[in-house]
């Protein structure tokens, strides 16, 4: 398991090294810019997709920016000079006026438009322009992946105003966004401290915490970058774009890790090497793109078409999960499935163009986010209850410790083992003196179990029992006749268990008797657990019947309750009227509980 965890970090620092060199490499390396600039307008004119015909230029024109340039030839509907603002996503743009270009975001080529990797706003501005001049804009997409819808936000973005204008005017759109954003960066910080503390103590579901935080860490970051007014609040497009990228990348690879750790059987090792496969082929996509063999930004579509299949792999792995294994969270698995279906729309949106790329898995992360922040919240409050009922019990069996001790050092029992004490003191000295040591030590048993809240030894509470019976034997002295057959001894029970069931049996068993009676006690062990017998021929009684006096069974209610709270243990009587009762103990092997393990020898 540790050396799974080490290179799962190992893994996770070498990609995060690759980003951020791949990070300031973009940086360092480009002139760009970052413009930006209300009032609606539209271009009116004809207009030509790729190699096609010229056409007229219609208001709901689509077009995909995979289909070669789109040239458009006209004016602007609203009266010049102006200032046109307008959305480039990922697209280069060209302006002539009367053939004699006039604007340009970027080329490679002495005719041919690029822009450099990134999405923002830009503007051109001219005063000299007038109604019969003749605009020609070339719109220009130099990447192999993109947003296919990019040259429809370009028409459908275009303004005349200023900057700060087109902000406001962005921000009702954006601002939702930036908030659940924001939003779930804080909630994923919290999420990442609460899971460090789970790990800290052990706490089986640290893990899945922390793999849940790293999720939304990137994916609010995604959120927060994918907004259309970014530009205006960074002014490094490059860089927005990259870590935007980088986000939905490194959100993916943790969704799968999300997946991975959800999952049982096979299921989860198949998982498990996905998220291998993923993580590599992240890795040698940076390093391409470090070394100039293809840009970053073009490294999307093999990313595609290889996250393509993940996710039907995974899509999978949760139905069949969701089928065969009951016990999985299948609320969680639910969120697994409608996320993988949300991001595979994205995917096929990303290169058909659907609408505005993003939009779904957005919408769908935060509505899941917030669904299931909800869900842990009342998880939350329900453990909470647990914890005070947990609490509650505890206090409970706290004072059934107390009854039951207090109710075994009854006043006439005292009175008379002292009698009996006195009486050896004038007839043997030296059994006075042993019975005195013998009453000390039940007297000390009996109050340590106030305190006592874990399991003790089966040799320890026969050296109780040793003291009451030795006490009784010197008050009774042939009447009561002991046999023991301890066959098994090294394991754990709850104090006061076999004493109760020996004092009952002599108290309300032998005792009644008009003749001597005996108890045996007996210890074993078989493949499940531990068993003691205390069986008495007594007077017995009805087992089905009403009992008359309250008192009578506090002892064995009291151990068989403990009994069960504390090591899962269990309590039988059998009782037969005129021939005595039988008592069978029951400790399960290899039981853990309150930080010690029961049913085996003490350490």
């Amino acid at each position: 398991m540790l050396k799974k965890l080490r290179w799962y970090i190992i893994g996770y620092i070498a990609l995060l090294f690759l980003a951020g060199v791949l990070l300031f490499q973009m940086c360092t390396s480009t002139n760009q810019a970052s413009p930006a600039f209300v009032l609606e307008t539209e271009f009116v004119g004809e207009y030509r997709l790729g190699e096609s015909e010229w056409q007229q230029l219609e208001k709901n024109t689509r077009f995909s920016a995979f289909d070669g340039d789109l040239v458009l030839r006209g004016r602007f509907k609203d009266q010049l000079p102006l200032c046109v603002s307008f959305y480039l996503n990922h697209i280069g743009v060209t302006v002539s006026v009367n053939g004699e270009e006039v604007f340009c975001s970027g080329r490679t080529g002495d005719d041919v438009p690029e822009m450099m990797c990134g999405s923002y706003w830009s503007s051109w501005f001219s005063e000299e322009l007038s109604e019969d001049d003749g605009i020609e804009i070339r719109l220009h997409n130099p990447h192999q992946y993109g947003n296919a819808g990019a040259y429809n936000q370009f028409l459908k973005s275009l303004h005349f105003g200023g900057d700060k204008t087109l902000q406001e005017h962005l921000n009702q759109e954006s601002l939702p966004y930036q908030i659940a954003g924001i939003f779930i960066l804080v909630v994923s910080v919290a999420l990442l401290g609460m899971a460090l503390g789970y790990l800290a103590h052990r706490i089986p579901s640290g893990s899945l915490l922390w793999s849940m935080g790293i999720l939304s860490l990137f994916m609010g970051g995604y959120i927060l970058m994918d907004t259309v007014d970014i530009c205006f609040h960074s002014n490094l497009i490059v860089f927005n774009t990259c870590v935007r990228q980088c986000c939905i990348m490194f959100g993916s690879l943790e969704l799968t890790d999300c997946i991975r750790k959800t999952l049982t059987e096979g299921r989860r090792k198949i998982a498990e090497y996905l998220m291998l496969g993923q993580g590599t082929v992240t890795g040698i996509l940076f390093l391409l793109s470090i070394v100039g063999v293809v840009a970053f930004y073009d490294t999307g579509s093999y990313w595609a078409v290889i996250q393509g299949g993940i996710i039907f792999v995974l899509f999978g792995l949760c139905v069949l999960e969701y089928r065969q294994h009951t016990k999985t969270d299948r609320v969680l698995l639910d969120s697994y499935i409608i996320l993988l279906v949300a991001g595979l729309f994205e995917l096929v949106n990303a290169r058909i163009g659907f609408g505005i790329g993003g939009i779904a898995l957005k919408v769908v992360f935060i509505l899941l986010f917030v669904f299931q922040l909800v869900r842990a919240v009342k998880m939350i409050a329900v453990n909470h209850q647990a914890s005070i009922k947990a609490k509650r019990l505890e206090e409970e069996l706290k004072n059934s410790r107390i009854v039951l001790a207090m109710s075994q050092i009854q006043p006439h029992f005292m009175y008379n083992a002292l009698a009996a004490i006195r009486s050896l003191c004038v007839e043997d000295s030296r059994k006075a003196v042993e019975a005195i040591d013998k009453f000390s030590g039940y007297l000390r048993g009996s109050l340590e179990t106030m305190d006592k809240k874990q399991c003790i030894s089966f040799q320890k509470e026969m050296e109780f029992v040793d003291n009451y019976l030795y006490l009784e034997q010197q008050r009774f002295e042939n009447k009561i006749k002991v046999e023991k057959e301890i066959k098994a001894e090294n394991f754990m029970l709850p104090p006061m268990s076999v004493q109760p069931i020996v004092e009952n049996a002599i108290r309300h068993g032998i005792r009644k008797k008009r003749t001597a009676g005996s108890v045996a006690i007996k210890s074993f062990e078989d493949e499940k657990g531990y068993i003691v017998i205390i069986a008495d021929d007594g007077v017995g009684f009805d087992v089905t019947g009403q009992k008359d006096d309250g008192k009578v069974h506090v002892g064995l209610q009291n151990v068989e309750k403990r009994l069960q709270l504390m090591c899962n243990g269990s309590l039988e009587v059998e009782s037969v009227p005129g021939q005595g009762t039988t008592v069978t103990i029951r400790i399960p092997k290899n039981v853990k509980k309150n930080g010690r393990e029961k049913g085996q020898k003490e350490r």
